[in-house]
This record gives structure tokens, sequence and C-alpha cells, in this order.
């Protein structure tokens, strides 16, 4: 069985969140849109802050999008995100670098463009956890051949 990969999108604008939607809501993808910031946490909170990728327009109506990338990483550090604006400005770029996001596109935007960049992120993000546990691996080895010679338990 082919696990399902999750896209949460929060954007204000409903043909960008059904362009994304059309573009990756597909076997492989399940998308997920949020309208607003509380349906962007309710949606979080629903998948317990978890997702493979995050799609989110910074510049939103009820709340700024730097504040909502920042309440995510209080809960998930990991995730990637994509930061879709029409907003140019290099402070923002900036700003947007300095919360941790992993790409930043402009709108007016080409699907394939986005395509690209989220295929690029999401093997980038699962190469990342598969060299996790590769080197963590003889980590945790070691420091149970550690324990083991303490005395604290016999290895089998």
């Amino acid at each position: 069985m082919i696990e399902t990969l999750k896209i949460i999108i929060l954007e204000n604008v409903k043909s960008i969140r059904l362009r994304v939607k059309l573009l990756f809501n597909t076997k492989q993808y399940t998308v997920y849109e949020a309208v607003n910031s509380t349906e962007f946490l309710d949606v979080l909170a629903q998948n317990s802050y978890s997702a493979d990728l995050i799609i989110i327009d910074i510049d939103l109506k009820d709340e700024d999008g730097f504040i909502l990338i920042k309440k995510l990483r209080e809960k998930n550090k990991i995730v990637p995100i994509i930061v879709i604006t029409s907003n140019n400005h290099r402070d923002t770029f900036i700003k947007g670098i300095s919360v941790g996001i992993s790409d930043y596109m402009l709108k007016p935007f080409e699907d394939e463009l986005l395509n690209n960049k989220v295929l690029k992120i999401l093997n980038e993000s699962k190469n990342l956890m598969e060299k996790k546990i590769v080197l963590n691996l003889p980590f945790f080895i070691q420091s149970e051949f550690k324990k083991a010679t303490k005395g604290k338990y016999k290895i089998g």
C-alpha cells in the first residue's frame, strides 16, 4: 500500500487553492485546504502538526503568515514550507529565510514550476529523513554497548 503525502495549503484566494488542489490531489497526495489562520491551525491540529509539505501565503487578511509559520515551528521544526506570495520585497524574503521556509514563489506562478519545487522539496525531505536514520544508527548501537558494558543490562 502506497502512503499518500499530506500537503496543507493556506491561501485566502480560492482560485489558487483550487489550482494547487487540482495539481496535487492525486493518489500520491492528499491536499488539505485552509482559507484563514483559524482553519489552518485546525487542520494542523487534526493532523498532529504533521504534514509532508506546507504551502502558505504570508499576506493573509486575518493574520501575518510569518506569525503562523512561527507557531507551526513551535510544534514541528522540520516540515518543509513553500511561501507563495505577491510580496517581492527583499526584507520579506529575508524574513522568510529567518523563520525557516524551504522555498519562495512569487504570484502569479506557473503550475509546472510549483510542481517541480514541490517534488524537489519532498525528495530532499525524504532523503534527509533516511540519512538521519542511517546516521543515528551507529550512535545508537554504540550507546547501547556502553550501557551494557557498565552493567545496566545484557546484550542479547
